[in-house]
């Protein structure tokens, strides 16, 4: 259960949340920890979850602060390599937390296009006005199109009665809930 707050407590880490077979568990572990460490010496992997449904939450961190910071900008290949692992033993790479719009584009590598046909076609069928959620993962723009503050957007300097030196400053904890390396 606090699993998850004790890793915010050291720092940014790569959350993944994956599901594999059961049985393919193992092999899982074996393989993605040793990919990772070959291209990340040092990673730190927490892997916790419903391990009896297949589904894991295989987080990923280095030690210090300072290896963390280019480890968590290192992030696409990290997933890469965790993706491919799930893939080769017929996983999900979005488990009990869906998708979401994080991983759009990413599904795009791991689904046939009849795969993503099905799902336009679900979502049609659903939802035939497209009202609900209109381009969140079905048809989406990519992640860098239609940006809230534009590429060029740097967070301003406020000063506040309140300090919120934990959240990185009150501009910086204002969208704390956007953020993919905060779990819900």
């Amino acid at each position: 259960e606090n699993i998850s707050e004790a890793q915010k407590i050291e720092g940014i880490s790569i959350k993944h949340d994956v599901a594999v077979p059961v049985s393919a568990i193992p092999a899982f572990l074996e393989q993605a920890d040793a990919a990772l460490e070959r291209a990340f010496p040092g990673i730190r992997v927490v892997a916790f979850g419903h391990v009896g449904d297949g589904n894991l939450h295989y987080n990923l961190s280095k030690p210090d602060a300072q290896a963390n910071a280019a480890f968590i900008a290192a992030q696409p290949a990290v997933n890469r390599i965790v993706h491919d692992a799930v893939h080769a033993l017929n996983g999900s790479i979005s488990a009990e937390h869906g998708i979401g719009q994080l991983k759009r584009e990413e599904i795009l590598r791991y689904k046939s296009s009849a795969e993503m046909e099905t799902m336009r076609a679900l979502k049609r069928a659903l939802d035939p006005q497209g009202l609900m959620n209109p381009h969140k993962i079905v048809d989406a723009p990519a992640m860098d199109e239609n940006l809230r503050f534009g590429t060029a957007y740097r967070v301003p300097e406020l000063n506040t009665t309140f300090h919120f030196h934990h959240e990185g400053g009150f501009a910086a904890g204002a969208p704390r809930s956007d953020r993919a390396d905060l779990e819900s």
